[in-house]
């Protein structure tokens, strides 16, 4: 996968030679970063803007691994069957399973959704850019997410790295898509209460959407604050019903 970032000096003098760093994390909010390789960024005139771009590698789990087909199966199975509850457990399974993996020096973190048989040719995840000790940017996305319209859709998302309280706010066009939280354990899958919830560590969130019979396009921010430390992070979905790739589970 291509990565490009354009750097712009607002300043009124030439900026100095540095690196930029480019670290990475799976679909979801206010999770732990994977660092990738730095870039060098050459001095930038004056209200200038130049462009460096990286090559990295998707990590793939081996498809002769055991845990990825028993997986794969269970998922199929658990959106058929509309089990929620049996949904989320299996993507906690699969952000936390030991598989066999086929890494590069400069990879990608391993795409849960990949172990649940719904690989995309768009990588999701999470991209922060942080040039010496600053980080300037930070975006987690999902691009042409395909989705089903007249249909209850199921995107999973991972949120939390330690025990906080999280608040969840939507924005975007898809926020007029009944969209609601569900949090998943492994005893209980709870709906979300006034879009609130208190996480023990890294969980799976289920995000309903209902998109209406004539729907083709949306987009959807969630922006989820971390109570503790007053920081909010945002997922962006970019949702579209012709998209290729097998997209959003189905209720």
């Amino acid at each position: 996968m291509r990565i490009e970032v354009a750097v712009h000096n607002r300043g009124g003098a030439p900026s100095k030679p540095q690196l930029l760093n480019l670290d990475a994390a799976p679909i979801g909010a206010h999770l732990s970063w994977q660092h990738l390789s730095p870039l060098r960024l050459p001095a930038i005139l004056p209200r200038r803007t130049l462009t460096v771009a990286t090559e990295v590698f998707r990590a793939q789990p081996s498809h002769r691994s055991l845990p990825v087909q028993i997986l794969r199966g269970a998922a199929d199975r658990a959106s058929r069957l509309d089990r929620i509850p049996n949904l989320g457990r299996l993507w906690n399974r699969a952000c936390n399973e030991t598989v066999t993996t086929e890494l590069w020096a400069c990879s990608l973190p391993l795409d849960p959704f990949e172990l649940l048989g719904r690989k995309s040719p768009q990588w999701a995840g999470g991209i922060r850019v942080c040039i010496g000790s600053e980080t300037t940017s930070s975006c987690c996305r999902a691009q042409a997410l395909r989705f089903a319209p007249g249909k209850t859709n199921m995107v999973l998302l991972s949120v939390g790295k330690e025990p906080d309280e999280y608040a969840f706010e939507f924005k975007g066009k898809a926020a007029q898509w009944n969209p609601s939280l569900l949090v998943t354990s492994e005893d209980s899958t709870t709906k979300m209460h006034r879009q609130k919830a208190t996480l023990l560590g890294t969980t799976a969130i289920v995000l309903t959407l209902d998109p209406p019979d004539d729907a083709q396009k949306g987009d959807l921010q969630v922006h989820v604050q971390r109570k503790s430390l007053r920081t909010t992070e945002t997922i962006e979905l970019d949702l579209d019903a012709t998209a290729p790739g097998p997209g959003c589970f189905l209720g």
